[in-house]
């Protein structure tokens, strides 16, 4: 570990210009598709170093299955809603598009938004990127967990633009199915139903979960 000196994109976006905007957006964009770019063979949560707890080869059936255990458990049915869950089981059974992206296997960071970008000045006094932080929720799987995480905010954001940013994360290397956006908003998802699932009660945490998951829903047309 080593100290490096910036501010979170999440504090610095706004005072950016549009050129430096862009810049940390091609920028990000190139990050990611190197960090996608680092093959595990096999997609699971870390146990030490390089390895992976539980390594899994089939994504789908992963993802589905965590899906399916979050639908039985009676304080996620509770805090989802009836006609949400009804939504979201449609969405799992009828669209197999969404869960099924090509890119799996991959290192993700897990946590991939503002929040965990750092961005500096540089010596010309624009912004450039600095370094992605906070690594503790990394795992190998899809490409679009990372995304969708990143693009979950890219509508209160100045400095995440989608289309710009796949233009830039493919130039750089990195793949995307023609369908990579639904899929990256049906991964986000997931993330969702984390919160959702959590045996503790945390309300805004909740409510927050519900609106993204309404959103993402209605934009999916489930």
């Amino acid at each position: 570990m080593s100290y490096v000196d910036g501010e979170l994109l999440s504090r610095a976006e706004d005072e950016m210009s549009e050129a430096d905007r862009n810049r940390v957006c091609d920028e990000l964009a190139v990050a990611a598709s190197r960090i996608h770019g680092l093959r595990l063979g096999a997609d699971g949560f870390f146990k030490h170093g390089a390895s992976l707890e539980r390594p899994v080869n089939d994504y789908t059936l992963w993802t589905l299955g965590y899906l399916s255990f979050c639908f039985d458990a009676p304080h996620f049915q509770r805090r989802l809603g009836r006609d949400r869950l009804r939504r979201l089981a449609s969405c799992t059974l009828n669209r197999a598009d969404l869960h099924l992206p090509s890119r799996t296997g991959s290192l993700c960071h897990g946590d991939f938004n503002q929040k965990n970008i750092l961005v500096r000045r540089t010596a010309a006094g624009s912004y450039a990127l600095a370094a992605i932080i906070d690594w503790e929720f990394a795992l190998a799987g899809a490409n679009v967990i990372d995304l969708g995480n990143l693009l979950r905010f890219e509508s209160e954001s100045g400095a995440i633009r989608g289309a710009r940013f796949a233009a830039a994360y493919t130039e750089a290397g990195g793949e995307l199915d023609v369908g990579w956006r639904q899929q990256a908003m049906f991964a986000d998802l997931l993330a969702q139903c984390a919160f959702l699932v959590d045996f503790e009660e945390k309300p805004k945490t909740f409510a927050t979960a519900v609106v993204v998951i309404d959103r993402t829903l209605d934009a999916l047309n489930a």
